[in-house]
């Protein structure tokens, strides 16, 4: 029984490093700032999520399981509030380039879909 558990720990420890790793190279490879934010919501998400999952595993039930789950809680409740205030400033800062980048990646939809 003590290997299933160190199995599930172990992976899900390791598909929230792959998620953060995925995640990060999309913060490279965007070069919109928004697509950018998009990438790193990924990691407060879902790749805290697994690891903090993998850990709680680890532990079992004990007061350090409430404390974990606490954590997912506040960073779920807190990430999207704070994106959408960066996404707020970097419309209100640079709103002629976002309406460029916008225009532009609807032109090649459009003509994507043609």
């Amino acid at each position: 029984m003590e290997w299933v558990r160190f199995g599930f720990c172990t992976l899900f420890i390791v598909l929230g490093l792959v998620t953060i790793l995925i995640s990060i190279l999309g913060v490279y490879q965007f070069k919109f700032v928004l697509n950018r934010m998009h990438a790193t919501a990924i990691i407060d998400t879902l790749g805290i999520f697994f690891i903090l999952l993998g850990l709680m595993i680890a532990n079992g039930l004990s007061w350090d399981l409430a404390k974990l789950a606490l954590i997912v809680v506040i960073l779920w409740i807190t990430s999207p509030i704070t994106s959408h205030i960066v996404a707020e400033f970097e419309l209100m800062i640079h709103k002629d380039e976002v309406e460029k980048t916008l225009e532009h990646d609807k032109r090649e939809d459009n003509d994507g879909n043609s």
